[in-house]
Formats: structure tokens, C-alpha cells, sequence
């Protein structure tokens, strides 16, 4: 191939527009192109002037505003290009996209994935798995430290359906918190010790599910149906229990008490105690009263 000769005349198209180059004015180089150094450019060039940067091993022309490469660089060891496929020949070559300091900003690998150095904004995400592994990572959002530290979005089994298991992991190795808010407000905090939902998040909830099964509530707690079962420190078992209804019963050792009636013998037991003259006589309206319970 004949070299470029400073009579040479060129006509290069860029970006849609036609540049005609003539190689003259400066001193020649190697291959009969001006060239040299980055440092090195003419400081008063001409649209269409043609220069070969060493540095970049690059051959560039002037547009007017900026010096551009007159066609992308290619190595043919590492590049293949087929239409507008650029594949690369050795899997761990990659695409880089880097700062004016040198600083890669981003990286596209041979492998499918990528580095991005800051936000990468798009109109839709989307993340596909390739197969039903069992407890597999298909998102995951980690701290400056690693992999050790951020929430990680898995897919499992239920049953024998496969990915239908959707699993949201606070991956700490200390101290594990998966927190919930609406409008820059935290509203729920599940830790490992329990569930807190509402109130001053984490120091006062309104709601507390503990993992030992226990459960304190700072309101009221309406239900249709609503069953306590209690154990005395001497194994008495009591079950009180709310219907539909309202209506209230109490298992007092696997003997049902209707709690009206609970009720109505309290009060007679507090009118009997209060006229009372002498102590056989509060014993016999005690007496009374628990019998007519049973």
C-alpha cells in the first residue's frame, strides 16, 4: 500500500460531512504524513489538515473544532468485524470507555457483563434468568465493601414450582436489617430477633412480632374472632375467647364459663362480701357465687 505523500489530495467524509485534505505545509514524517507527538499538534490548523498522533497511533484530521480520528482504531489480533458485529477474539477482551485522565468509566465485557464507574439511567430494566437454579441471585445491590454487604433479590421453589419463591436478603454479615418506607419515611424493619411495624421506627413501633413467638401492640386489636390461651405459674389453663358475636367464654381448666355469667356472679360476690357481718358468712357467698358457675 502506497504511503500518503504531501501532495497528496484527500477527501474525507466524517460525520456526514466531506472534508478535502491536502498533506502539505508541515514537515513530513515517516510515511510522508505530518505526525508526532499529542503535545506535538499543529496549533493553527486548517479544516481537512491531516495529522498522525504517535502517542495515540492514531491518524486524525482537524474539523474545524477538534481533531478526530479519520477511522476508529482496530487491532486485528483482538477485533473481528462482521457487518456491524465488533466481536472480540479472546473472551476476556473487553470494550472500555474511558475519561480524558485515562479513568474507565465503563467496561463492556466478551463475557455479557459490564462495569459502569457511575449511574447508568434507562427507560426499563429488566432481569432474566437462564435457568431455575434453586436459591439463585438474579439482582443484587452491594455497598463499596463487596459482595458481603446490600440486599440481594432471589428466586426459589415453592413446591415444585420453580422461581416462584421470591426472596428479599439484607446480605450483612453483621446485624441484617430489610427496612421499608413510603415517602423517605421507614415503616417496617425486620431484623433477626423480630418484625417492627409504624410508630418511631426502630426505637418506638406500634407494633412488635417477635420471633419467639410473643407480640406487643401499642393500640387496640379488633378481630371477629379472637382466642387467648394463658398458662398460669401453678399449670392452670385458661382459654378466653371472643366470637363474631361478642360473646366471651372462658375455659377454666377444660371447664367452659360463660363469661356474662362470670360476670353477674362477681357482682354478686361483691355485694354478698360488702354486707358480710363476720367471716362464715363471706365464705358462704363465695361459695354461692362459684357455684353457680359451674
Amino acid at each position: 500500500m502506497a504511503s500518503i505523500q504531501d501532495t497528496d489530495l484527500l477527501l474525507i467524509n466524517r460525520g456526514g460531512a466531506d472534508y478535502q485534505a491536502q498533506v502539505s505545509e508541515l514537515p513530513p514524517g515517516p510515511s510522508g504524513t505530518p505526525n508526532g507527538g499529542t503535545g506535538d499538534r499543529p496549533s493553527s490548523p486548517e479544516i481537512g489538515d491531516l495529522y498522525f498522533d504517535t502517542d495515540l497511533d492514531l491518524l486524525i484530521v482537524w474539523n474545524g473544532t477538534s481533531w478526530e480520528p479519520v477511522s476508529p482504531p482496530q487491532d486485528p489480533d483482538q477485533w473481528t468485524r462482521t457487518g456491524t458485529t465488533l466481536a472480540p477474539t479472546n473472551p476476556g477482551d473487553t470494550v472500555a470507555v474511558t475519561a480524558a485522565d485515562g479513568t474507565e468509566n465503563i467496561s463492556l465485557n466478551a463475557d455479557g457483563s459490564a462495569q459502569f464507574a457511575d449511574a447508568a439511567t434507562c427507560k426499563r430494566l429488566v432481569v432474566a434468568t437462564t435457568s431455575d437454579t434453586d436459591g439463585q441471585v438474579v439482582a443484587s445491590f452491594y455497598g463499596f465493601g463487596g459482595n458481603s454487604r446490600g440486599l440481594e433479590v432471589k428466586l426459589g421453589k415453592s413446591g415444585a414450582v420453580a422461581n416462584a419463591l421470591v426472596t428479599l436478603d439484607a446480605k450483612q454479615s453483621v446485624e441484617g436489617i430489610l427496612a421499608f418506607a413510603t415517602k423517605g419515611v421507614e415503616r417496617m424493619r425486620v431484623d433477626d430477633v423480630r418484625v417492627a411495624i409504624g410508630g418511631t421506627l426502630p426505637s418506638a413501633p406500634n407494633i412488635t412480632l417477635k420471633a419467639d413467638g410473643s407480640a406487643t401492640f401499642a393500640g387496640s386489636v379488633t378481630a371477629d374472632n379472637v382466642t387467648f390461651n394463658l398458662e398460669a405459674d401453678d399449670d392452670t389453663k385458661y382459654t378466653a375467647t371472643t366470637n363474631e358475636e361478642g360473646e366471651q367464654t372462658l375455659v377454666y381448666n377444660g371447664a367452659t364459663l360463660d363469661m356474662k355469667e362470670v360476670g353477674l356472679a362477681l357482682v354478686a360476690l361483691k355485694s354478698a362480701a360488702a354486707a358480710a357481718s363476720d367471716f362464715t358468712t363471706l365464705k358462704s357467698a363465695i361459695a354461692t357465687a362459684l357455684a353457680n358457675l359451674s
